[in-house]
């Protein structure tokens, strides 16, 4: 039991780079002051939706889950700064048709 009764928690989806990106969020709440401590908890199942025959793509996808306990710290440890940027000039190679109201996974 974490005792976290009052807890900010949420659902941060960014495929692959999600838990960079929850790194980068977390970071900013922590040093912000606005949490004291931020357990991030990144996971990822690509698995049944890779296309095994395309060899361009399977080979950098998989299943995978991580965590971090993020926390204030005055020593040179920890997160030193975060980028994040995107580029979708190859969106077609990535994209998992489904889900939303176009798509709706369940069809």
């Amino acid at each position: 039991n974490l005792k976290a009764s009052r807890a900010i928690a949420f659902d941060l989806a960014a495929a692959c780079s999600g838990f960079l990106y929850g790194l980068a969020v977390a970071d900013l709440y922590v040093r912000a002051g606005t949490c004291r401590r931020v357990l991030l908890v990144g996971t990822e199942v690509m698995s049944s939706v890779i296309d095994w025959t395309d060899r361009s793509t399977c080979i950098l996808f998989g299943d995978g889950a991580g965590a971090a306990l993020l926390e204030p710290s005055d020593d040179d440890r920890g997160v030193l700064s975060t980028h994040l940027h995107s580029d979708g000039d190859l969106w077609d190679l990535v994209c998992v048709p489904g889900g939303g109201s176009r798509l709706p996974a369940s069809d």
